[in-house]
């Protein structure tokens, strides 16, 4: 058991303790059996925790949890919304529902100690004793009501704040701000706190990602030369038949067939067409192309290259 302030440590914005009731107590605290009372965040002066309002509502509760049924409704609802408008709207929470929900969640089975060592005539201090030996922290002892505080922390999320009863000192590592809030998914993806011998994220093989850029840059580099020389030869062949289709329309005892604007003089009115190759602007590396690489080109289809 620690000293009564409760600090958060590094990184936990939200802290707290879960009171419970040994029944042991005078007037409202006197009871046939253990019960809980609250989950407190412990804001000052109380401790460090931080008032973190509820996501979504502070509307009051409007039915009796279970862990708070005692057969009177009225005064169970009345009580439930003290401890809420007191203690919830400082825990992050979703709602009173979300609140509510974890409060009997998280104290039922630390009252099944408490309870077992009450039947066997187990006064506060051994069921402090008995929590711890259950593996609770017990943060410390209200021998005026004798209730017992069990230390928690919460992970926040816009979803909603989620409470676990933890040790003052698994607070960082439980409830830290690079702690992922818990993902209800039912994927592969979910995982705990980051081991120290787990294998660095990045490529899956332990390494940094930067080791596999010199790899990935050949490959793109020999796609693009690929491409380039696909590219240059697609030229060549263009320009072949270019140069043949020349030679065709200008000599070699072949007229070209006439077009309908023809004179009578039987010469063509419509001018020649200009044919010209544009060979790829980026050259390969020692694989580049010149005018006269081109098989049969013109001195006038050379200079427009």
């Amino acid at each position: 058991m620690s000293s009564s302030y409760l600090d958060c440590g590094p990184g936990v914005a939200a802290c707290g303790v879960l009171a419970l009731e040994s029944g042991y107590g005078t007037g409202y605290y006197e009871a046939d059996a253990p019960r809980v009372h609250g989950l407190w965040p412990e804001v000052e002066p109380y401790g460090n925790a931080e008032c973190v309002a509820p996501t979504n509502s502070t509307e009051d509760p409007t039915r009796v949890y279970a862990c708070y049924d005692e057969g009177d409704d009225d005064d169970a609802l009345a009580f439930q919304t003290h401890e809420w408008e007191k203690h919830g709207w400082c825990s992050g929470v979703r709602d009173a529902d979300a609140y509510f929900e974890q409060v009997c969640g998280l104290s039922r089975a630390p009252l099944a100690v408490m309870n077992a060592t009450r039947h066997r005539g187990g006064d506060l201090d051994a069921m402090a004793a008995d929590l711890e030996a259950a593996g609770y922290a017990v943060h410390s002892l209200m021998r005026d009501t004798l209730q017992v505080q069990l230390s928690a922390c919460a992970v926040l999320d816009d979803a909603g704040a989620v409470w676990t009863l933890a040790a003052r000192a698994n607070f960082s590592a439980l409830c830290g701000t690079a702690v992922a809030p818990p993902d209800n998914d039912d994927d592969d993806d979910a995982a705990g706190p980051a081991d120290d011998d787990a294998t660095p994220t990045g490529n899956g093989n332990g390494k940094d990602d930067d080791d596999s850029d010199g790899s990935t840059d050949a490959s793109v580099l020999l796609g693009l030369e690929i491409v380039a020389a696909v590219l240059v030869i697609l030229a060549l062949a263009l320009a072949v038949v270019v140069a043949l289709k020349r030679r065709r329309l200008g000599g070699g005892g072949t007229r070209a067939p006439e077009s309908p604007g023809t004179t009578s003089a039987g010469t063509s009115s419509s001018k020649k067409h200009a044919f010209r190759v544009a060979l790829p602007s980026r050259r390969l590396k020692q694989e580049a192309a010149t005018p006269t690489d081109i098989v049969g080109a013109t001195s006038e289809d050379a200079a427009m290259l």
